[in-house]
C-alpha cells in the first residue's frame, strides 16, 4: 500500500531506510541468520501443521518458441546463486528457529515429455501436474525451497511450473525472479558463464538487522508505543457466519469469486477520492469494513492488510519475504457519518505506514486473548490491495512468448479474503474463501454487498454508517417478499367466551373438563361460569376491568376465567406457586380491584387494603345468580387477559391481549392443524404462562375435551404420561425442557402403555432438534405430528409454525422456527432496522395481527418496544422487537439463535450455547444435556449439564469432553461437565436453571494434580518460568495458562537448554498439559535414543563386549574399560531408553530384558556373547545371559562387578553395613551432585583438587551447572577429553529428566535368579560388605550356575562406586575376558 499515501511522508520513509540499509550492505554474506518477525510467523504456521500447502506460490508459464532445457535449468541456478534466500534451509538450533544459507544447494529442472500423448490425455495429465506440483508441501529443512518441473506439450510448447515457500519470497518477489530468470536464460543461450550482478545485501542482513539493530532502535520504541495504544488489549475476534460448520478435518481448500466494478464505477471512485483527499484504498478497506460487521453483526474487530515492507531502495531488488500483515481495529458506530468515518480511516492509514516496520510479534502478549496460539489469531480476515505500480511490469523470457496458467485448487489461508487490485481504468475484486466453511452463492452475495456498501460511501457520505443500504433495492424487496409471502387479514366478530357459549348450546352434554375423577359438561361448565358471573358484574366488572385470580388448576380456575371474560373484565392470573413478593407486585402494579381464590389460598396473597377477595370454593357459591349468559356490551378489541413476563429491570411487565388476539391465532392456523370436537387437549402449564392460554380455547373453542393435569403430575413424567394415555390426549402441548423428560419414560423398553396422540407442539423455548432422535426413531414422525412455534407472549402466544421431521436430524440448523401465521409479519433487521442478509443474524421483529395492546402502565416501556411498521403501507401499523436473535439461512429458511440480552462471550468469543449442547446431543452416551455458563474466579466459564445414557463416570466425563474437542474451537468447549438424573422445570414447565446444582468451589480451579516424575517437575518448573504462575498441576494446559506461539518457542528453547530435551512447536500444541508433554517426550526418546552405544574401535573379527547399565541408565562408567580393550574387543554400552510411564512396575523389567535381548542379537546374530555389568547392570547381565542361553545361543562370558542382590532375598539376621565416610554425611551438595563429581574425579583424577573446591563453593549448585564447569577444565585441544564430558553430561541429563535410576530400582522387584550354563566371573567389594555378606553372595550367585562354579570370584578393597574405574580391578577383569574368549571355538 505503500503508493496510496502522502508522497512526501513515503519519500522521507524511503529515505530513512535508506541510510539504515546502506549501514548493513557491504559486509560479507551472511551463513546463518534468525527468522525476520514475518518469517517466524509462516514457520509456526507451518509447525503446526507440517502438511499444509496453504502457503506455497506455485506458478505455471507456458511457453511457446523454442527451448532450451538446459540452459533454463542453468539460468534458474544463477538465479538462486544471486538471491541466498531461495537456497536458505530453516531449522531448530538450541530450540531456535535459524535460516541457514546452503551454498552448494541446486535447484534441478525436472523434466516430463507429454508430447505423446493425444490432446485429452495431455490436457488431463498438464492439470493434474499442475495440481500436484502447487498442493505438494515443503520440508522448510531441506534447501532450496523452491521446485522447478518443465513438462514438454510439443516441439515448441512446454509450460514451466515453479513452486516456492512463502517464507522466502513474496508477490513482490514474482517480478524480480522473472526479471533475473530472462536476463540469465539469455546468457545460457549465449555461452556467458558469468554469474549475475551480486547483490549489496541479502534477505539474511535484512532478517539479522530486523532482530538486532532495529528492536533496539528508537524508532521501533516509538512504533511499538503507538500499536500498542491503537490497538489496545485483548482483540476481539472476528465471528462472521459460515454456511457449514467448522471441524478439525476441513482442508479449507480455497474458492474464488470475482467481481469486476464497473467503468463509471471506478470514475465515480476517483472522482470521489480526489474531492474529499481519500485513496481508493480508503474508501474500498471501508466499505469491507463495513460489510463484516453487518455480517457478523459486530462493531469492534480486527482485519489484516498485508504491506510490502519494502521502505528501503536495496530491499526493492531482493527476493524474500518482507510483506507484513498490519492489524486495522475496525469500531464501527453506525451512527457516526460516513465521511467522518473515512476521514478517521485515512489517518490510520498514514500512522499504519508511518510505523509500517514494527512487528506486532513484539507486543503479541498484549494483544492475544488468553488461550489464542499464534499471530494468526490477530486477524481472521484480510483485505489486500495491489495497484499497478506495487511492482515493476513482468518481462516475457526471451524470444518465448509467456502465458500464465491458472494453478488449479489450493488452501485458503484464512476463512475469508479479499483482494482488490487496483488501476484508473479497472477494479478487480478477489473474494478468496475456504470451501469448507462457505458455499459461491455466499460469496457472490458479499461481493454484491460490498460494492453497494461501496457505492453507498461514495453516492451519499453524508450519511450515517447505519443507513447505507447493504442490500440492492430489488434484493430488498425480495426478502422482504421472501419472509412475508401470505399476508392475510382475518376479522373476528365474537368474544371468546361467545364462542364457548355456542358449544353449551350445541354440544351442552359433551365433556369440557375433565380434572382427577370429576367430569364438567360444556353446559354446566357455562352454567357455573354464568352465575359466577352475574356475581362480577355486581362486583363492577366491565370492559376492560382487570380482575386478579389465585387459584390451583383445577375446574374452579377455568371456572373463574371464564366468568372474568363473560362479565367483560380480562384476567390477570396469579399463580400461587410464584413467590409472594412477586405476586404482591402483580396485584400493586396492575391495580386490580378483586381477586378470585379458594379460601385456604387466601391468607397467602396478602392482598393490600381495597383489593377485595372473592371466593371459588362450592360451599361460597351463591346459587340466587341468574344461570344465563350475561349481556354485556363488549367487542374483541377488548381485553382478554394481562399476563406478566419477566422484565429486563428484574421487574416483570403486563402484556394486554384482546379477545380478538387469541381468536384470530385459531383461525389463522386451522389449516395447519384442524383442530375440532374430538380433540383432547390437557392444561400442562400454569396459566400464567401464556402457552396455557393456547392449551384452554385451542379445547373449549373447539368443543374439545380440556383435561386439567394436576400440579404433582405434572412434575411427575412417568405420571403425567400414563395421564397421556390414560385419558387418550389427542393434542399435546410442550416446552423442550419438559418433553426431553416425557420422552425418556415413552421412550423407555418396554413401555406398557399407548398414546393416542396426534400432535405435538412445541412452544415456550428453543428446540434442539438432536433431542428428538429417540422419539423419531421409537414413533416416526407421522403419528403424532410434532410442531414447533416460536412465539412471545407479546404476539399471542405462537408467531410461526414448522413441523418437524427426521430430516431434520440431518439439517445444520439446530432450532428452525418455520414460516410466520398468515396474518402476521415477521422482520429480521439490523439496529437500523435494515433487512439483513442472508446467511446473517439479526433481531427478529413481529408485525401486524396478533400484536398485544402494550404494556400495563407502561407508556415508555411500550413505546419503545412497539415501534412503527416502516415497512407497512397503511399508517398505524407496529412491530414489536421481541429482542430474540435469528439467523436468515441461505436455504431461506430462519433459525433461532437465542436472547440479543443473553448473549455469552467465553475470551472474547461469542458463543452460542445451543450449538455446543447440540454437538453433545449427538453423543451416544447423552441422554440429554443443556450448556450453561457461570461466573468462576478467571471469568465467564461454560458448563454442561448431562443426563447421560449409561453410568455416569469420570471416564465417561473425559469421554465427553475430549468428543467435544474433537468438533468444536476450544473456547466452545466447557471447562466443566456435570452429570445429573433429570433437568428441573419452573412453574411454565421451562428449565429451571436456578434449581441446577452449582460446581463445587474446587471445580473452578482446574484440580491441582503434582507432578509424579523428575521429567513432569522439571516441565512444570519451566512452565512456571515461561507463564510467571505461582503453580502449574500435570493436567493444567500450557494455553488454557496464557501460553501462545511466541512464549511457546522460548519454552521449547529452555527445554532444550536446561534439559536437553528437543521438542518441535507442533508436538507442543498436539500434548499442551505437562502430563500429555511428559508422557509423548518419554515415548519419542524410548523410540529415538539408541540402546546400543559403541564406546571404542576395534577390528572386525575382535569379540564383542555388551555392557549393561547400572541403575542410573547410562554407560559412561566403562569409559576405562573400553580404553583398555580398544583394538582388542569392540566395546559396546547397553544404555536405557528410558520409561514411557510414570511409574515402573515388575512388567517393565521383563519388557527391558527382552528388549535389549533383542538389540544384542540384532548386532551380533551369532554367539558365543560375552556380557559383563557393574552394579545394577550384573543382575541385567545376569537375566540376559539366562534370556539367551534359554534361545539356544551361547555366552562365553559373564563378568559381574559387584552386582545388585535383590534386598528381600538377605536373611533378616546376616550382618551388614555400609558405611559411608565422615566426609560424606555432612556434604552439603546435593547427592546428585555428588554422585557427578564422584564419577568425574574417578575419570579425570588429576581435576580432584579442583573439584573439590567447586564443591565447596557452589552446594547448591545444579548437576548441568557443574558439567559446564568442567568442560571449562579441560584443555582446549584435548577435543577427546572435551567430547567426553559432553557425552557424560548429555547422559546424566537424560537420565536424571527421565527419572531411570528410581523407576529401575522400582522395575527391580520383576527381576528373579535364573540358572546359566555360564560360568560367572565376580568381582565384590569388601569396603562395603561383611564377609558374611561377601559369602551369602557368592553362594547366592554359585547356586544359580549350572555347573556349581564360578569362573572367579575377586574380592577387592575398592567401594562400590570406585570399583569400575580402577586401574587394577579393570586389568584383572580385561584378563579373564580374553581369557575367556581365546577358549572360545
Amino acid at each position: 500500500m505503500n503508493e496510496l499515501l502522502d508522497d512526501d511522508l513515503l519519500a522521507l520513509l524511503l529515505d530513512e531506510a535508506a541510510d539504515d540499509m546502506h549501514a548493513r550492505s557491504n559486509r560479507r554474506r551472511l551463513d546463518r541468520a534468525p527468522l525476520s518477525f514475518a518469517q517466524q510467523r509462516l514457520w509456526l504456521e507451518q509447525q503446526r501443521d507440517p502438511n499444509r500447502s496453504a502457503y506455497n506460490l506455485p506458478r505455471a508459464l507456458r511457453l511457446t518458441g523454442e527451448m532450451n532445457a538446459d540452459a533454463l535449468e542453468q539460468a534458474l541456478n544463477r538465479v538462486i546463486d544471486r538471491h541466498d534466500i531461495l537456497r536458505t534451509a530453516f531449522t531448530e538450533i538450541d530450540g531456535a528457529a535459524t535460516q541457514l544459507i546452503e551454498r552448494n544447494a541446486r535447484l534441478p529442472l525436472h523434466r516430463e515429455d507429454l508430447a505423446a500423448l493425444d490432446q485429452p490425455a495431455r490436457d488431463q495429465a498438464l492439470s493434474q501436474r499442475i495440481e500436484q506440483h502447487a498442493r505438494q508441501p515443503f520440508d522448510l529443512t531441506q534447501a532450496p525451497l523452491m521446485r522447478a518441473t518443465l513438462l514438454r506439450l510439443g516441439s515448441d510448447e512446454h509450460v514451466l511450473l515453479l513452486n516456492m515457500h512463502h517464507i522466502v519470497s513474496d508477490a513482490w518477489s514474482n517480478t524480480i525472479l522473472m526479471q533475473d530468470m530472462t536476463q540469465a536464460y539469455a546468457q545460457a543461450l549465449r555461452g556467458d558463464p558469468s554469474p549475475l550482478p551480486s547483490l549489496p545485501l541479502q534477505y539474511a542482513d535484512y532478517a539479522t538487522w530486523q532482530r538486532g539493530d532495529y528492536v533496539r532502535s528508537p524508532a521501533c520504541h516509538r512504533s511499538g508505543a503507538y500499536w500498542s495504544d491503537y490497538l489496545g488489549h485483548d482483540l476481539p475476534a472476528l465471528e462472521l457466519p459460515h454456511d457449514v460448520a467448522r471441524t478439525a478435518n476441513q482442508q479449507h481448500m480455497a474458492g474464488r469469486v470475482q467481481a469486476s466494478l464497473t467503468p463509471a464505477m471506478v470514475q465515480a471512485l476517483d472522482t470521489f477520492c480526489q474531492r474529499e483527499g481519500l485513496t481508493p484504498f480508503v474508501v474500498a478497506l471501508a466499505a469491507w469494513q463495513l460489510l463484516l460487521a453487518r455480517y457478523s453483526n459486530q462493531n469492534d474487530f480486527t482485519v489484516g492488510v498485508p504491506n510490502a515492507n519494502r521502505n528501503s531502495h536495496e530491499s526493492q531488488e531482493l527476493v524474500g519475504f518482507f510483506v507484513s500483515s498490519q492489524v486495522y481495529r475496525a469500531r464501527i458506530d453506525s451512527t457516526r457519518g460516513a465521511r467522518d468515518f473515512l476521514r478517521d480511516l485515512r489517518a490510520q492509514s498514514l500512522a499504519a505506514l508511518e510505523h509500517a516496520d514494527y512487528p506486532l510479534e513484539l507486543i503479541l502478549d498484549q494483544l492475544q486473548r488468553p488461550g489464542a496460539q499464534g499471530a494468526g489469531t490477530l486477524f481472521q480476515v484480510l483485505f489486500n490491495w495491489r495497484t499497478e505500480s506495487s511492482s515493476p511490469s513482468a518481462p516475457g523470457l526471451g524470444q518465448l512468448a509467456l502465458e500464465f496458467l491458472n494453478t488449479g485448487d489450493n488452501q485458503a489461508k484464512f476463512d475469508l479474503s479479499l483482494d482488490v487490485d487496483y488501476s484508473q481504468q479497472q477494479v478487480l475484486a478477489t473474494f478468496e474463501y475456504s470451501r469448507d466453511l462457505y458455499r459461491a452463492e455466499t460469496i457472490e452475495r458479499m461481493a454484491e454487498h460490498w460494492q453497494n456498501l461501496l457505492r453507498g460511501l461514495i453516492e451519499t457520505p453524508g450519511c450515517a454508517l447505519g443507513e447505507l443500504q447493504l442490500l440492492s433495492a430489488d434484493e430488498h424487496r425480495k426478502t422482504l417478499a421472501d419472509w412475508n409471502r401470505q399476508p392475510s387479514q382475518l376479522r373476528s366478530e365474537l368474544c371468546l367466551h361467545r364462542l364457548i357459549e355456542t358449544h353449551a348450546a350445541s354440544i351442552g352434554d359433551a365433556i369440557a373438563l375433565t380434572f382427577e375423577e370429576q367430569h364438567i359438561s360444556y353446559a354446566e361448565l357455562n352454567r357455573q361460569a354464568n352465575r359466577l358471573a352475574h356475581r362480577l358484574i355486581e362486583q363492577g366488572v366491565g370492559p376492560d376491568v382487570l380482575v386478579g385470580i389465585a387459584v390451583e388448576r383445577t375446574p374452579q380456575m377455568i371456572i373463574g376465567l371464564l366468568a372474568i371474560l363473560k362479565a367483560g373484565g380480562a384476567y390477570v392470573p396469579l399463580d400461587p406457586a410464584y413467590p409472594a413478593d412477586r405476586l404482591a407486585y402483580m396485584i400493586q402494579d396492575s391495580g386490580v380491584t378483586l381477586v378470585l381464590t379458594l379460601a385456604h389460598l387466601r391468607d397467602s396473597l396478602a392482598l393490600p387494603a381495597g383489593v377485595t377477595c372473592l371466593l371459588l370454593d362450592p360451599l361460597d357459591t351463591d346459587n340466587a345468580y341468574p344461570e344465563h349468559n350475561p349481556d354485556v356490551p363488549m367487542d374483541p378489541d377488548n381485553l382478554a387477559y394481562v399476563i406478566y413476563t419477566s422484565g429486563s429491570t428484574g421487574k416483570p411487565k403486563g402484556a394486554l391481549l384482546a379477545h380478538h388476539n387469541v381468536s384470530r391465532l385459531f383461525q389463522a392456523t386451522e389449516h395447519w392443524f384442524n383442530f375440532d370436537h374430538r380433540d383432547v387437549w390437557c392444561l400442562f402449564h400454569s396459566y400464567a404462562f401464556d402457552f396455557s392460554v393456547w392449551e384452554i380455547f385451542g379445547a373449549l373453542l373447539h368443543g374439545g375435551r380440556l383435561v386439567i393435569v394436576p400440579h404433582a403430575v405434572s412434575r411427575s413424567p412417568e405420571d403425567f404420561y400414563a395421564l397421556l394415555c390414560q385419558e387418550n390426549v389427542t393434542v399435546l402441548n410442550q416446552t423442550p425442557s419438559a418433553f426431553r423428560s416425557l420422552l425418556q419414560v415413552a421412550c423407555a423398553p418396554r413401555q406398557p402403555l399407548v398414546h393416542r396422540l396426534r400432535q405435538v407442539i412445541f412452544g415456550g423455548e428453543a428446540i434442539d432438534v438432536q433431542s428428538l432422535r429417540p422419539w423419531f426413531e421409537r414413533f416416526g414422525d407421522q403419528a403424532p405430528r410434532l410442531i414447533n412455534m416460536y412465539g412471545i407472549t407479546e404476539t399471542t402466544v405462537h408467531v410461526t409454525w414448522r413441523p418437524l421431521t427426521m430430516n431434520d436430524l440431518h439439517c445444520e440448523a439446530a432450532s428452525p422456527i418455520g414460516e410466520p401465521i398468515i396474518d402476521l409479519s415477521w422482520y429480521l433487521l439490523d439496529a437500523h432496522l435494515n433487512p439483513v442478509a442472508k446467511g446473517c443474524t439479526g433481531e427478529l421483529y413481529v408485525g401486524r395481527a396478533g400484536l398485544a395492546r402494550g404494556y400495563h402502565q407502561r407508556a415508555d416501556l411500550t413505546a419503545s418496544r412497539f415501534i412503527p411498521d416502516p415497512f407497512d403501507p397503511l399508517p398505524g401499523g407496529r412491530l414489536y422487537r421481541t429482542g430474540d436473535l435469528a439467523r436468515y439461512r441461505s436455504d431461506g429458511s430462519i433459525e433461532y439463535i437465542g436472547r440479543l440480552d443473553h448473549q455469552v462471550k467465553i475470551r472474547g468469543f461469542r458463543i452460542e450455547l445451543g450449538e455446543i449442547q447440540a454437538r453433545l446431543q449427538t453423543l451416544p452416551a447423552v441422554q440429554d444435556c443443556v450448556v450453561l455458563t457461570h461466573e468462576g474466579p478467571g471469568g465467564l466459564q461454560l458448563i454442561a449439564y448431562v443426563i447421560a445414557a449409561q453410568p455416569s463416570t469420570a471416564e465417561l466425563r473425559d469421554e465427553l469432553l475430549v468428543a467435544l474437542k474433537a468438533q468444536l474451537p476450544d473456547y466452545m468447549v466447557p471447562s466443566h461437565l456435570l452429570f445429573i438424573d433429570r433437568l428441573p422445570l419452573n412453574a411454565n414447565g421451562k428449565l429451571d436453571r436456578k434449581a441446577l446444582p452449582e460446581p463445587d468451589a474446587h471445580l473452578w480451579r482446574s484440580h491441582y494434580l503434582a507432578p509424579r516424575t523428575q521429567l513432569e517437575e522439571a516441565l512444570a518448573q519451566l512452565w512456571q518460568q515461561s507463564l510467571k504462575v505461582e503453580r502449574v498441576g500435570i493436567d493444567d494446559s500450557f494455553f488454557e495458562l496464557g501460553g501462545h506461539s511466541i512464549l511457546a518457542i522460548e519454552l521449547i528453547a529452555n527445554l532444550k537448554a536446561q534439559l536437553n530435551i528437543t521438542v518441535r512447536l507442533q508436538e507442543l500444541l498436539a500434548n499442551p498439559t505437562v502430563a500429555e508433554l511428559a508422557l509423548f517426550i518419554s515415548h519419542k526418546h524410548r523410540e529415538q535414543t539408541q540402546c546400543l552405544v559403541a564406546l571404542n574401535n576395534a577390528p572386525a573379527s575382535a569379540p564383542q563386549l555388551f555392557c549393561l547399565h547400572p541403575s542410573g541408565g547410562i554407560v559412561f562408567c566403562y569409559q576405562p574399560l573400553a580404553r583398555k580393550l580398544q583394538n582388542r574387543a569392540r566395546t559396546f554400552g547397553v544404555m536405557h531408553r528410558g520409561f514411557s510411564e510414570p511409574h515402573a512396575g515388575p512388567e517393565a523389567w521383563h519388557e527391558m530384558i527382552a528388549d535389549y535381548s533383542r538389540e544384542i542379537l540384532a548386532t551380533q546374530p551369532q554367539g558365543p556373547y560375552y556380557l559383563m555389568g557393574w552394579s545394577l547392570g550384573g543382575a541385567i547381565a545376569l537375566d540376559i545371559a539366562a534370556t539367551l542361553e534359554s534361545q539356544g545361543h551361547t555366552v562365553g562370558f559373564l563378568g559381574l562387578v559387584d552386582s545388585t542382590i535383590p534386598e528381600q532375598l538377605y536373611p533378616v539376621t546376616l550382618q551388614r553395613h555400609r558405611e559411608l565416610l565422615a566426609q560424606e554425611k555432612t556434604d552439603p551438595a546435593s547427592q546428585d551432585l555428588h554422585e557427578a563429581i564422584e564419577y568425574f574425579d574417578l575419570l579425570f583424577p588429576a581435576l580432584t583438587e579442583r573439584t573439590a573446591t567447586y564443591r565447596r563453593e557452589h552446594p547448591d549448585s545444579s548437576v548441568k551447572a557443574f558439567h559446564e564447569w568442567a568442560a571449562g577444565q579441560i584443555e582446549p585441544e584435548r577435543g577427546d577429553l572435551l567430547s567426553i564430558v559432553q557425552n557424560v553430561k548429555e547422559e546424566v541429563m537424560n537420565a536424571q529428566a527421565f527419572s531411570v535410576h528410581d523407576r529401575l530400582l522400582e522395575a527391580f522387584e520383576g527381576f528373579t535368579f535364573k540358572p546359566v550354563r555360564v560360568r560367572p566371573s565376580c568381582w565384590w567389594t569388601q569396603a562395603e560388605k561383611t564377609p558374611e555378606e561377601l559369602a551369602f553372595c557368592e553362594a547366592l550367585v554359585r547356586e544359580h550356575s549350572l555347573t556349581g562354579e564360578l569362573q572367579c570370584s575377586v574380592h577387592s578393597p575398592l567401594r562400590h562406586r570406585g570399583m569400575i574405574f580402577d586401574e587394577g580391578l579393570l586389568d584383572s577383569l580385561v584378563e579373564v575376558f580374553l581369557a575367556g574368549t581365546a577358549q572360545q571355538p
